[in-house]
């Protein structure tokens, strides 16, 4: 269809590429954030934890329980990041509609079905070439590093799922015969093996057999983990360590007979439609398609998870389980079998820097970072504990151990620490689609204006910068914008994060980042500048250490008041240590800590 500017009045742009592309055109045109407002956002953040509810409605919940796992939490992490920028471009096309109500509407097919919704008086322009739905785990990006330069590819979630059958078989003839008699054993769910290095290495001077259940990556997938696990007398929990003789038959009736009960229920729409809702304007009809694949998908690959690991912990009878989140796809299925067998369920605090403020109880009931199910916590330190108290978590429910991710680096001798080099070292954080502040045209513009400003800074001030880029697979690769600015500028995509902390001069964030209390730990100075605000109000860590947090405009007074005032750099580093204090217990010995508290469980 063609489109004559005399036909336009208005360019409303949904998307911050869009807005770029018509910038650069020197076209003029609003962007649909103008059309809400900040109570609209919170609105927004809110509903949508709200709709993940769903599925807890007795009459649903009856027909989604399978083996005591409610099938339709499974996939809530994936149904909320495809829920929020759904919702976010609806109020908006409401708001816009609600403007210019006797207006024509012309827009890609994306839009086409929300804009139905309220007008009849709106055009497909078909010739838009569109992206078909992708689900945040329908894939799995992987970074391959050919010579210097490293490269993004994507692998489909189906041939991942092979590669990995492939490596348990070999795994399970490995280690099948490691099976240490008359010890204690516990499990632990989705550990990465090289970052837990000292709680397997300690395990030999304990009575415990502790058992790796990975269903999503391998407990071993290179030498260094090979060599964790083989020494560590550990256990390897796979899918050719039990009896899968009719497994295969059991899953498929399983399967025959859980599609039956999803189709009887997408029938009934006036048993999910009131979830979702908005702004007292129902849109289940157009978001339907989109919900009904998903959980199609997602329930029916729940199936063989749920039996395979019902098998795994019937062989291995753990004592008690420990898990790192609360709403993983293979943690959920965890809990519900282990309630059901009256296996303690234990929390473990995997984040070293959490927004524990009050506007974050929401996120972080989302992020299953909290006690909510588990039977007991394991915290790093006091800090975390007493937020948790302050939410009505019972003390008697946590225990404070430590991190044993961070002994190696605490027993490691100080001259080895606090070795420096000449490199600035900015950490991103994540920006992910699963806050709605993160998908604004003012917050996206801001973000690559800070990276910017990072990069000019830092080569202003004759100093090299090194960019290491968060593992989350949706992050933003911000390669092409700072190679603009400077070609010399290191890029990491993969790999450990200590090793750069260890040898930089000062770090820089984007925001509350664990490399934070990481880098205080190093004894590095630290600057987190402000990019995203999530209404969270402020963390411990910012409250603790008040001159870390800048905004970019005084990015280059700070840093290079710690490159050349040596009192303030000590007085940083200084308030950092006291932080790390309070956020870790038993600093150099949480391995130990940890194990013996699993002992006595």
């Amino acid at each position: 269809m063609n489109v004559t500017k005399q036909q336009i009045s208005t360019i409303i742009t949904f998307d911050y590429n869009s807005h770029k592309f018509f910038l650069h055109k020197n076209i003029e045109h609003e962007t649909s954030d103008d059309y809400l407002n900040k109570i609209e956002l919170q609105e927004i953040q809110r509903t949508s934890y709200q709709i993940l509810d769903w599925c807890h409605k007795s009459e649903i919940s009856t027909l989604l329980e399978y083996e005591g796992v409610n099938i339709g939490d499974l996939f809530a992490v994936e149904l909320h990041y495809v829920l929020i920028p759904f919702l976010k471009k609806f109020v908006e096309i409401k708001n816009i509609f609600e403007k210019h109500s006797d207006a024509k509407f012309m827009t890609a097919s994306t839009l086409y079905t929300m804009m139905l919704s309220f007008t009849n008086s709106v055009t497909e322009l078909k010739n838009i070439r569109i992206e078909s739905q992708h689900f945040l785990y329908d894939s799995l990006k992987l970074n391959v590093k050919i010579g210097k330069n490293s490269y993004g590819i994507r692998l489909p979630r189906s041939y991942y799922v092979k590669l990995k059958k492939i490596s348990e078989k070999i795994i399970h003839m490995l280690f099948e015969s490691q099976k240490p008699a008359n010890k204690k054993p516990v499990m632990l769910i989705e550990f990465d093996t090289i970052k837990y290095e000292t709680l397997f290495t300690n395990l030999p001077q304990t009575s415990l057999n502790l058992i790796t259940l990975c269903r999503r990556r391998p407990s071993i997938w290179n030498l260094k983990s090979f060599s964790i696990i083989r020494k560590s007398g550990a256990t390897v929990a796979t899918y050719y360590g039990i009896d899968t003789t009719k497994l295969r038959e059991l899953i498929d009736n399983d399967r025959s007979e859980l599609k039956k009960k999803l189709d009887h229920l997408f029938v009934k729409d006036e048993l999910i439609s009131p979830f979702f809702t908005i702004k007292g304007v129902s849109f289940w009809k157009i978001f339907k398609p989109i919900f009904v694949r998903l959980a199609e998908k997602r329930s029916l690959e729940a199936i063989s998870e749920i039996q395979i690991t019902k098998q795994i912990l019937e062989k291995y009878n753990p004592k008690s389980v420990v898990i790192w989140s609360e709403n993983g796809f293979n943690e959920q299925i965890v809990m519900g079998l282990a309630k059901q067998r009256s296996i303690p369920v234990i929390l473990f605090q995997h984040g070293g820097v959490i927004y524990d403020s009050a506007g974050a109880y929401d996120y972080n009931r989302f992020a299953g970072i909290l006690p909510i199910n588990s039977d007991k916590y394991i915290a790093w330190g006091e800090s975390l504990k007493q937020y948790l108290i302050n939410n009505g978590i019972e003390s008697m429910k946590i225990h404070t151990t430590g991190s044993p991710l961070y002994d190696k680096i605490f027993t490691k001798k100080p001259s080895t620490s606090k070795s420096k080099q000449d490199f600035i070292l900015l950490t991103t954080s994540s920006h992910i689609q699963n806050f709605v502040n993160n998908l604004t045209v003012a917050t996206m513009i801001e973000y690559e204006e800070a990276i910017k400003k990072i990069c000019q800074t830092v080569k202003k001030l004759n100093k090299r910068l090194v960019i290491k880029l968060h593992p989350f697979q949706e992050e933003i690769d911000i390669t092409k914008i700072a190679k603009e600015l400077d070609p010399t500028i290191t890029i990491v995509k993969q790999g450990d994060v200590f090793p750069l902390i260890e040898a930089c001069e000062a770090l820089i964030t984007i925001d509350a980042s664990s490399t934070i209390l990481e880098a205080q730990i190093l004894e590095k100075p630290t600057i987190s500048v402000s990019v995203k605000n999530f209404g969270f109000g402020e963390p411990t860590i910012f409250r603790d250490n008040p001159h870390i947090k800048t905004d970019v405009d005084n990015l280059e007074n700070l840093l290079n008041m710690i490159l050349s005032d040596a009192n303030f750099r000590n007085q940083i580093i200084e308030s950092g240590t006291n932080f790390v204090k309070t956020s870790l217990a038993n600093r150099g010995m949480a391995s130990q800590t940890m194990l013996s508290f699993l002992e006595k469980c």
